[in-house]
């Protein structure tokens, strides 16, 4: 397993292709459809509800609090929202509604409720492992902060830094980190992910 592990870890090169710090006032809520990439939430402070559509438009629905790392699948289209009744419009509608406030920072404005503060983001990878790796991942996976290990949460704190700061070469570097945390995230999921099928149940049996 070990093995396999490591070639695995040593050979990917995952890319994130968009981070982002927004925070967002109650209600709100965003609609993702046809992300090419893994889409990674974490949730800085606050809750929000992320919501799994499938279709028949009946999804699985996932509270994340502050603390909690989720990632969803290449392809699976969901909705994160404040509450199960915010209504939720599509990312390029609020996007538009978005302003900056202060370094690496957006805002919406949806409401007077409360307030929540996340870190989104994509990550693609290489062509040739992507059919090998994609499938051994559910379609939402959401790790809470008590079983994601220290470096989960300094590496959480080294780009909440950055876009607190937004010093020179700012994008580079959290791009840099966000591509380690997923590394962290492969290595936990080979340790401890009990799927039966796919990769990593792969790697398990002798």
């Amino acid at each position: 397993m070990q093995t396999l592990l490591k070639a695995l870890l040593n050979n990917i090169q995952p890319t994130a292709a968009m981070v982002v710090g927004v925070t967002a006032s109650a209600p709100w809520g965003v609609e993702f459809t046809e992300i090419d990439g893994f889409a990674y939430h974490i949730l800085v402070e606050g809750e929000a509800l992320l919501t799994e559509q499938s279709r028949l438009q009946q999804g699985n629905d996932f509270l994340l609090s502050a603390g909690a790392l989720a990632i969803v699948a290449p392809h699976i289209p969901f909705k994160l929202r404040s509450g199960k009744t915010a209504f939720s419009e599509s990312l390029a509608t609020m996007e538009q509604k978005t302003v900056k406030i202060g370094p690496g920072w957006k805002l919406y404005e949806g409401g007077s409720g409360s307030t929540c503060r996340m870190i989104c983001g994509t990550f693609t990878i290489d062509i040739a492992l992507a059919p090998i790796l994609t499938p051994a991942f559910k379609a939402v996976t959401v790790f809470e902060q008590n079983l994601l290990n220290p470096r989960f949460t300094q590496l959480i704190e080294l780009i909440v830094g950055e876009l607190k700061d937004e010093r020179p070469g700012t994008s580079a570097i959290i791009q840099r980190y966000a591509e380690i945390l997923f590394l962290e995230v492969l290595r936990g999921f080979g340790a401890h992910n009990s799927s039966s099928f796919g990769f990593f149940a792969a790697i398990r049996e002798p």
